[in-house]
């Protein structure tokens, strides 16, 4: 039995992706022209707010150890490295989170093709963090009238 299924409190997982998410990628793999415009702003605000961050990329060897180092330059803790950091969902290949922001993703903000919308990225992820604690408040709720 998972340490949440045993009633401690779950964190809002938040899965991020790198390349063409998190940095501007350039012409060949895996170079980095720069960071995502409102990318370093957006995922400090979504951690302080209280969102678990994980990363999620393709990136391997050095190439992953490039993208971790980019997240302990800005001061954004992640929580695990294309892995689950919990009891949860151990043992599954796919990493389990909440919410993931993927430049691939269907829906995926984008500001004039030119890359990532963090704004609109960031009222998205913020939603979902309040409407996961009015949910966790309503089900407690629940479990004491019961």
């Amino acid at each position: 039995m998972s340490d949440y299924a045993r009633g401690r409190e779950r964190p809002f997982w938040v899965g991020v992706d790198f390349d063409g998410t998190c940095v501007i990628p350039g012409d060949v793999y895996p170079e980095i022209i720069g960071d995502m415009p409102g990318a370093v702003a957006a995922l400090r605000e979504i951690w302080k707010a209280g969102g678990t961050l994980l990363l999620v990329t393709s990136r391997e060897g050095e190439d992953l150890k490039e993208a971790v180092v980019w997240f302990e330059k800005h001061k954004i803790p992640l929580a695990a490295v294309n892995e689950n950091p919990h009891d949860f969902w151990q043992g599954h290949r796919k990493i389990y989170c909440d919410i993931l922001i993927d430049d691939r993703s269907v829906g995926f903000p984008n500001k004039d093709s030119k890359g990532a919308d963090w704004e609109t990225i960031l009222s998205l992820v913020l939603r979902a963090m309040a409407d996961f604690r009015v949910q966790k408040v309503r089900s407690a709720m629940q479990k004491g009238s019961g």
